[in-house]
């Protein structure tokens, strides 16, 4: 009960906080995307003017010194490389340049074949650079061997200042790339990035940065950054050099977070306010609802329906209270009602559960209609139980018809059977009808068991002895020498067919056998590697004569306690059928042990099996189409023996296959 009140109230509460607070809510996400959205749009763009800054500074300051190295390329004192012995002035001139740079880097001069001969670093001088390097007025990023910096190369060629075309060597500058550092920022809420993505070279910290640069500029939103990104284009660089900015979310929000925080603390005092009064709304409301609900618990409890619930508020919710009240008295009625029917429903159940019982145990019809007339005696309304062929006038009639007895059970009344009664005899009368079936169902059985025993016995005596005796007579002709070639060979062919003919019948009582469940199961310790061995010499001679191998994987000292013919029979149902349908390739045997059974797996290179032919393998006297079908024909059942076989032993069997063509696997278990 209070459970409920208070589930009541506090979706009473929630439903006007929802109301209430929910556009503000909403007002508050949308003005803080909003302002999301134009802080982000403005650091864009003032990231993006930014870069645009840094790429001019960039761009000036390397055209700068373009220029300064064509200048000093130009000086008179260069002319003493010339003479044999240099003095000191070029070396002089280099250094008092070194010393003036603003930005950092080597300045050099070599000869006309690109022997260093002075240098501001002086392990350089002496060393031999290649002409086509000196030649190229600037060089992109690199390094050389002799340092562990890299640096960008600004080159000119120097002439001799009394003969301009007279080629006298180069001056080079070497500009350490870490003067970048001088044009970016580097705080924690704000920093930039210079980097090569042709070299993967990063100028700057958060060098992981830079592998998401896609294209020429951008902006890219992540976690903790927004990076605005624009390629350098200027004349000197040849790499993709870039330039990128990043900023700071939580630097960049923290006005706007500021700002929610203020609101979320807005929100609280408001939520306290309508909580407040959503709770004293819904007491007044819920009150009603209080008693209604005791009202209805105590009726769960008592199961007295004859009491009544009095409201008088004057709305909705007295209306469901005269509702109740008018419910309540209709389920007192019903439940007496129901209980009177479900009474009689017992005792009918009962009795036809009875009779049912003592239907099953009786021995033939006169004794089926005793013990129904007996179970009737309780049935005042009940007049008379017969068989009758045609229809009864005022009776219920049920139609039997169980091949030889036909007509109707009808049951005569007077008029005042009630309609469970009408089900109760009409099931009566169905069961006898299902018993009758049964009976004449169980007499065709044991005499179609007969005639089939009978058969096979006939069989085996009339079919089998004179087929042996006919191909005993066909061998006798085949050894004889005084025969005909052409005579020989259709001995042979009697003697072949007899075979085939002995071999379906046997598949055929054999298949009877299992059918009738008449094989019996003997199971003694066997060496599993003797009994493969055995089945596998038999089958041998087949397999030589199409050329195809025979391969067996099991342990010699192998046991396994098991109907030793019922195994032969089943490796050589399976051997053979696979050596039928093998052109090419061969047969591979597996046998192994796991706990208490024998698995044995049976591989081929054979024709194959389409997929949806898989299950239709083992069903009886089935045959699948195939290319070799007209070659070995059969009855159909191998397999079909096959399967009842290894479920006598306690097993089951499958069979895999990708299609025709590609070979089929037969797997199977058995049991000790």
């Amino acid at each position: 009960m209070k459970i409920v009140k208070k589930s009541l109230k506090l979706k009473f509460a929630i439903a006007i906080l929802a109301v209430s607070l929910i556009p503000f809510l909403i007002f508050a996400f949308v003005s803080l995307e909003i302002g999301k959205s134009k802080l982000t749009q403005n650091v864009y763009e003032d990231l993006k003017r930014q870069s645009d800054f840094l790429s001019k500074v960039i761009n000036k300051d390397l055209e700068s010194i373009q220029k300064q190295v064509i200048l000093w390329a130009k000086f008179q004192v260069f002319d003493d490389i010339i003479v044999s012995d240099i003095d000191k002035r070029v070396q002089s001139f280099l250094d008092k340049i070194s010393e003036n740079l603003t930005v950092k880097g080597i300045i050099f001069c070599t000869d006309r074949n690109g022997k260093v001969i002075a240098s501001s670093y002086k392990n350089l001088i002496g060393k031999n650079l290649h002409l086509p390097y000196l030649k190229d007025n600037f060089t992109d990023l690199h390094t050389l061997k002799w340092f562990d910096k890299y640096f960008l190369k600004f080159s000119a060629p120097i002439y001799a200042s009394f003969d301009k075309n007279r080629l006298v060597g180069y001056l080079a500058f070497l500009y350490f790339v870490d003067n970048f550092n001088n044009f970016i920022i580097d705080k924690p809420e704000k920093f930039d990035l210079i980097f090569n993505k042709t070299k993967n070279f990063v100028i700057g910290k958060n060098s992981n940065l830079f592998d998401k640069v896609i294209g020429k500029e951008g902006i890219l939103l992540q976690d903790k950054y927004i990076l605005v990104f624009k390629r350098l284009e200027n004349s000197f660089f040849r790499d993709s050099w870039y330039i990128l900015s990043a900023v700071d979310k939580n630097f960049l929000f923290k006005p706007i977070y500021e700002l929610n925080r203020i609101l979320l603390t807005l929100s609280v005092f408001d939520i306290l306010i309508i909580l407040a009064t959503s709770i004293f709304l819904a007491k007044r409301i819920t009150n009603p609802l209080e008693k209604l609900t005791d009202f209805v618990n105590f009726i769960i409890k008592k199961k007295n329906y004859s009491k009544t619930v009095s409201i008088k508020t004057d709305d909705e919710i007295q209306i469901l209270a005269d509702a109740f009240n008018q419910m309540i008295n209709e389920i007192n009625r019903a439940f007496k009602s129901l209980e009177r029917e479900s009474l009689e429903r017992l005792k009918l159940f009962l009795k036809l559960t009875e009779t049912f019982n003592k239907i099953m145990k009786a021995e033939n019809v006169e004794e089926v209609f005793q013990i129904v007339n007996y179970q009737l005696k309780d049935f005042p309304h009940i007049l008379e139980l017969g068989f009758s062929i045609n229809k009864i006038d005022n009776a219920i009639n049920v139609r039997i018809d169980t091949g030889e007895s036909k007509g109707f059970l009808y049951f005569k009344i007077d008029g005042n059977v009630s309609k469970e009664e009408e089900k109760f005899l009409k099931s009566i009368a169905t069961f006898v009808n299902l018993w009758l079936e049964r009976k004449e169902l169980l007499i065709r059985a044991q005499a179609s068991s007969k005639a089939k025993s009978a058969f096979i016995a006939n069989m085996s005596h009339e079919l089998r002895t004179p087929l042996n005796s006919i191909i005993g007579f066909a061998q006798f002709f085949q050894m004889a020498e005084d025969i005909p070639e052409e005579y020989r060979e259709l001995a042979k062919n009697i003697e072949t067919s007899g075979r085939h003919l002995l071999e379906l019948i046997n598949d055929i009582l054999d298949f009877s056998k299992a059918e009738a469940g008449k094989l019996e199961v003997n199971k003694i310790n066997t060496n599993i590697y003797s009994v493969v061995n055995d089945t596998l010499n038999i089958v041998r001679a087949m397999a030589n004569e199409k050329g195809i191998y025979l391969k067996a994987y099991i342990d010699e000292n192998l046991s396994f306690k098991t109907d030793v013919k019922l195994l032969r029979q089943i490796l050589l149902n399976l051997l053979s059928n696979s050596v039928k349908f093998t052109e090419e390739g061969g047969i591979t045997i597996k046998v192994k042990k796991i706990c208490d059974r024998l698995f044995i797996s049976v591989r081929d290179t054979g024709i194959g099996i389409e997929k949806e032919n898989l299950e239709k393998l083992f069903q009886d006297f089935t045959q699948l189409e195939n290319p070799l079908q007209k070659k070995y024909k059969g009855t159909g059942l191998g397999l079909s023996i096959t399967k009842k076989y290894i479920e006598l032993l306690g097993g089951k069997i499958k069979v895999y296959s990708k299609g025709i063509g590609k070979g089929s696997r037969f797997t199977f278990y058995i049991g000790q």
